[in-house]
């Protein structure tokens, strides 16, 4: 027997924002708001519990967020928000009527498929229990069909803690068990005190009967690693050898001999739009298994938790563009062990170094009321150009299989192993017609380091070099072929000049003519 989630309907395209407003803004404390936006025609698709959506608010920005409402619902899409920086504190103060741009649903999802009487445990941290809630309504619908449920939801104080009305509901049915707990206590609470964590061991579940879906900040799913996610995804492939675990696997008091402590690694943003973090990111269940065999020290993406270094493994993405950022890279590269730089900002420089070779004076006079106040170098470079790196990542942004192997290579004291090669070889691999001997579509995978798989010329479109020059790239010859295609001096230079613009240009100044 498997259960709905939500009814069907028309198959919108995700990554097409689709018009919405808000229908309603209800505040659950002083800085979070659930917000319920209503469609002004076509619907994202339906959505599976712990799955997010992009909401883009006009002249702000776009930021991924949990949806937090009923995955049953037919109306109105429910998002709980706490505001921590531009887009998410203009949703925040979203006054009913305001027009949002929703692209999604994405993720990974919970299809709740558990066997028929499973108990089903809810551990939520803070803000966390966004995420859940479309879990726990779920169940709730479907009450038959799981034996207990048991919710552990905590803030740091009571003030903090979101859905009160809701949890007040539950607290008086027989048939859901709650604990609430808060880290501190403020005057008037009567309640447990202490971390979420602190009540598990007290609940008497059996860990082979039980599902467990677990959201909150990093210390406390490092606390609750015993206790194990829902089993609704396989499991996790890493690149590494058949049949063994990734090295270095954080070891346990119940491990003989255990001394080792896991190694530290470290993720840092310069100038970028944080899109190759966000692959980090996207690597979900390898991430899991990831975050077991390395201790994450330091990474505001994901988590403000942060401890000094010195760092095993420091991961960079983005551009030196700020005299902060000339002396912090090199601080950063004297508390890392090894350095790994990520993406065409930290590699070449990034879109951003298409100011080397213009005016920044006159680039900050034209785009900022008062130019005075911006600290900006007259270049966009490299972290190579600063500071010695141990191994660069191409791409724009990069592609999460070659982030697995390069960590995965250096838990394991080898070389990774990446394609060396140009995208044509990609190509042929993938049996793809080049789009440029069949079509005539300029391309500029024959220069263009592999890394992509292709992507654009499996669409039949030509590459654009997001990974950037291949090694020894024949530029030449390249250049007399997109002539033959039809492309102009003008546009030769400009093909050139875009994600990887300062290493394009050493390959192609020699034989292009000045834009």
């Amino acid at each position: 027997m498997t259960t709905q989630i939500a009814r069907p309907r028309a198959q919108a395209d995700p990554w097409v924002p689709l018009d919405y407003w808000v229908g309603a803004n209800h505040r659950e404390t002083a800085d979070t708001a659930t917000l319920v936006l209503l469609s002004r025609g076509e619907q994202i698709r339906p959505f599976l519990p712990g799955q997010f959506a992009m909401l883009y608010v006009f002249g702000v920005g776009e930021i991924p967020i949990s949806i937090s409402g009923d995955p049953a619902a037919e109306d109105g899409l429910e998002l709980t928000i706490r505001g921590v920086g531009a887009v998410s504190d203009a949703l925040l103060h979203a006054p009913v009527g305001t027009p949002v741009g929703v692209r999604g649903p994405f993720g990974t999802g919970w299809h709740l498929d558990v066997p028929a009487g499973a108990d089903l445990l809810l551990v939520a941290g803070g803000i966390g229990l966004a995420p859940l809630r479309p879990a726990l309504l779920h169940a709730l619908a479907h009450r038959r069909r799981y034996g207990r449920i048991v919710l552990v939801a905590g803030a740091k104080t009571p003030a903090k803690l979101l859905f009160t009305n809701e949890l007040a509901a539950l607290a008086a049915r027989a048939d859901v068990e709650l604990v609430v707990t808060v880290d501190r206590a403020t005057d008037g609470w009567t309640g447990n005190v202490g971390l979420v964590t602190k009540p598990l061991a007290e609940i008497d579940l059996f860990p082979e009967w039980t599902a467990a879906l677990l959201c909150g900040p990093e210390p406390m799913m490092v606390r609750d690693r015993a206790v194990r996610a829902l089993p609704a995804r396989p499991a996790a492939g890493v690149p590494g050898r058949p049949g063994r675990a990734l090295p270095g696997r954080r070891r346990t008091a119940r491990d003989p001999g255990a001394v080792m402590s896991p190694p530290t690694l470290a993720v840092w943003k310069f100038t970028s739009c944080d899109g190759c973090q966000l692959t980090l990111l996207d690597c979900e269940d390898e991430l899991l298994t990831l975050a077991e065999t390395v201790h994450i020290s330091h990474f505001l993406e994901a988590t403000s938790h942060t401890e000094p270094g010195p760092y095993d493994v420091s991961i960079v993405e983005g551009s030196v563009s700020t005299p902060d950022e000339l002396e912090r890279i090199r601080w950063i590269r004297e508390q890392s062990r090894t350095l790994i730089v990520i993406g065409a900002c930290a590699t070449s420089g990034g879109i951003q170094a298409l100011r080397n070779f213009g005016d920044i004076d006159e680039f900050r006079s034209l785009v900022y009321a008062q130019p005075q106040h911006i600290a900006a170098l007259a270049t966009s470079t490299p972290i190579s150009a600063h500071v010695p790196v141990d191994y660069e990542l191409r791409g724009c942004p990069i592609d999460k299989r070659q982030l697995l192997e390069v960590l995965t290579a250096f838990l394991a004291g080898r070389k990774p192993d990446l394609p060396d090669t140009s995208v044509c070889t990609e190509c042929k691999r993938a049996g793809i017609t080049c789009v440029m001997v069949a079509h005539g579509t300029p391309c500029l995978g024959p220069v263009t380091h592999a890394g992509c798989g292709a992507l654009c010329p499996a669409y039949r479109r030509g590459c654009f070099g997001c990974f950037g020059p291949m090694r020894q790239p024949n530029v030449p010859a390249l250049l007399a072929q997109l002539r033959r295609c039809g492309m102009s001096e003008d546009e030769l230079t400009r093909v050139f000049r875009t994600f990887n613009v300062t290493t394009f240009h050493l390959e192609e100044t020699a034989h292009v003519a000045p834009g």
